[in-house]
């Protein structure tokens, strides 16, 4: 599992937006994390992959510290972790299975044939193998978003971190992106921490949900749980789901 224990991370303009978070991600879940725009959930996302790092506390993943890890042990660890950007983060002069193989041959030194067949399997799996020498520029919003989340997958690895994955998309396409995230978890074995601030998305994908404010984590439970709590931010939250659903 992922484990965060008592994670502090603060920046030079005062802004400290992780004040001692603590939080535990069991293997083969999706823990949601909720929270205020700035209360600090992205900031989280990027302290357990390595991205930033924090001034105190633990985490772990799969047993290896991330906090003050030396360069061999980020590489081990971001080999299990992947990270699934709000934009996509597609090279734009790339077609899309050039998209896909950069990694492969980058982290894998998967190249040829074999790096061909496992573009197109995991084009497959987020439905548009049809794709591969489409440039980023042709694809719709909601197609970029699951080539991103291909090309995080195509290197297989045990959890992903994903920002906002359905910001900016229609209801029809966060429905789409939702179910892949819950299909990648049942099938692939995928555990995940989703930050999300569409009522929506949480219903279909959470197992738990976490509610990240002040630096802290305040709630932490299950969807029934978090519908019955006494915060208001989950109070709103979840009426404005009950009207979406």
């Amino acid at each position: 599992m992922i484990e965060i224990r008592d994670v502090y991370k603060a920046f030079g303009s005062g802004l400290r937006p992780l004040q001692g978070v603590s939080l535990d991600v069991p293997t083969g879940t999706n823990v949601v994390v909720l929270g205020k725009s700035g209360s600090g959930k992205s900031v989280l996302l990027k302290s357990i992959v390595g991205l930033l790092v924090p001034e105190h506390g633990s985490i772990t993943v799969a047993g290896e510290e991330v906090v003050g890890a030396d360069r061999r042990t980020l590489q081990s660890i971001r080999r299990k972790v992947g990270y699934v950007f709000q934009s996509g983060a597609l090279y734009d002069s790339l077609t899309v299975g050039e998209n896909l193989a950069f990694p492969l041959e980058k982290t894998r030194g998967i190249t040829g044939s074999e790096a061909r067949e496992r573009v197109m399997h995991y084009l497959e799996q987020v439905g548009l193998p049809e794709k591969v020498n489409k440039m980023p520029s042709e694809l719709s919003g909601g197609q970029r978003k699951r080539i991103g989340v291909a090309r995080t997958i195509i290197t297989e690895p045990e959890y992903l971190l994903y920002d906002e994955p359905t910001t900016g998309l229609d209801p029809q396409t966060t429905k789409e992106i939702a179910e892949l995230i819950v299909h990648l978890k049942q099938d692939l074995k995928i555990t995940a921490v989703t930050v999300t601030h569409d009522p929506y998305c949480l219903h279909i994908v959470a197992d738990t949900v976490a509610y990240l404010e002040e630096g802290k984590i305040l709630f932490n439970g299950t969807k029934d749980e978090a519908h019955r709590s006494d915060v208001e931010f989950l109070r709103i939250f979840f009426s404005l789901q009950e009207h979406r659903v």
